[in-house]
């Protein structure tokens, strides 16, 4: 193979990308929203901001939007294992630029801890987008959704913010 295919190819995007891309070409990554939110404003305060602001304009990544096509594409996604194996490549991506950032902004200041909230932080994205994603495919609108939607994102920034042994123990 000549080295002018070679880098063609493997530029392209997978199918997957050429699914994903339109859901996942976002230009507020987590990274973003702590390196540009307001001086005083805590990183997770921030993050917790953004989620809450994307529920509002149904963003397709909270999972809470009943359009047509968003309802095709968690359909999609969650029956597709090669579709969930490279948002679970494109969240780790995600995550290791939120930990950077965390450490970039004076967050944090050691690699371990930025590394724990970043997993932390996406890990419950991922739960709150898959649990409004259900109560979507379930038949209930994002309109019905919403409060507890809400109510979900001020828990799960809340159990982050004080630890898990307010809860756990």
């Amino acid at each position: 193979m000549s080295s002018l295919a070679h880098a063609i190819l493997s530029s392209s995007p997978t199918k997957e990308d050429l699914v994903l891309r339109r859901f996942l070409d976002d230009d507020m990554t987590p990274a973003l929203v702590v390196r540009k939110r307001p001086s005083g404003m805590s990183p997770l305060r921030a993050l917790r901001q953004s989620f809450l602001d994307r529920l509002v304009q149904r963003d397709v990544l909270t999972g809470l939007n009943d359009t047509p096509s968003a309802i095709t594409f968690h359909d999609l996604l969650y029956s597709t294992p090669t579709l969930m194996a490279r948002l679970s490549g494109y969240m780790i991506e995600q995550e290791r630029g939120l930990c950077e950032e965390l450490l970039a902004s004076g967050g944090l200041s050691d690699e371990f801890t930025a590394r724990i909230v970043a997993a932390q932080v996406f890990g419950m994205k991922r739960v709150l987008a898959d649990c409004n994603a259900r109560e979507i495919r379930s038949g209930r609108s994002a309109d019905e959704v919403y409060p507890a939607a809400v109510s979900r994102v001020k828990a799960a920034f809340e159990l982050l913010r004080k630890g898990l042994d307010t809860r756990v123990g």
